[in-house]
């Protein structure tokens, strides 16, 4: 059953992401960015939010199918481009092929979602290593593990990001910390698994929720 308040939500954060990528001048660009930075967690969480459905209409299966072929599809364009560009500037295409085509690369792409043409599409290897991982994990005899997990993944989200800074004294890779599949795309799919699973518990009243909504938007 679709759900009108997620759709919109998604709308949302769609036109976030536009935002992220306009690069908006100054002090006004920074708050931009700082806001609209939740869109790639709200899609993982409303992707979280759906999987139980998903998987019992049997769409996981084709999903990742899909996102299988639109990585492919997308390294394939990229590619061309770039050699297309190179051949224009009198470049050596070789050393091109060499620099993303290698073993540094493919375990960059494989454990932190990252390759070096698709860079700014990191969202599509990661939600698909996100959903490929969840059919493990949500295993009866698995998901009892979650509960503890996702605790540790925003510990290590939080401290490796806005408060390395505080903590550790210096700021750690974006990349393959807070941008990868592995702390990013799990923390913020299975928040949204688990508030679909638990929604008959969860009872706040309209008043505390834009309450704690202020705070938060203060706080950012």
């Amino acid at each position: 059953m679709r759900n009108n308040n997620l759709d919109i939500l998604k709308a949302i954060s769609a036109f976030s992401v536009v935002c992220i990528h306009i690069k908006f001048p100054g002090k006004f660009g920074e708050y931009i960015n700082i806001i609209t930075a939740l869109a790639v967690p709200i899609f993982f969480m409303i992707t979280g939010y759906y999987y139980e459905n998903m998987k019992k209409n049997g769409k996981v299966e084709k999903q990742i199918q899909k996102l299988i072929k639109l990585i492919i599809f997308t390294i394939i364009i990229y590619v061309i481009y770039g050699t297309m560009v190179r051949i224009f500037k009198k470049l050596d295409i070789k050393e091109y092929y060499l620099s993303i085509f290698n073993v540094k690369e493919m375990v960059k792409f494989i454990l932190f979602n990252e390759f070096p043409t698709i860079g700014h599409l990191w969202y599509l290897p990661a939600i698909l290593y996100t959903l490929l991982l969840a059919g493990f994990m949500t295993r009866k005899n698995n998901e009892k593990y979650l509960k503890y997990i996702v605790p540790i993944l925003f510990i290590i989200y939080i401290v490796t990001g806005k408060y390395s800074k505080i903590i550790f004294g210096r700021e750690f890779s974006y990349y393959y910390l807070r941008r990868s599949f592995i702390i990013e795309g799990n923390l913020y799919f299975y928040l949204g698994y688990f508030m679909k699973k638990y929604e008959n518990r969860i009872k706040i009243s309209l008043k505390i929720t834009y309450l704690v909504s202020m705070i938060l938007l203060i706080g950012t």
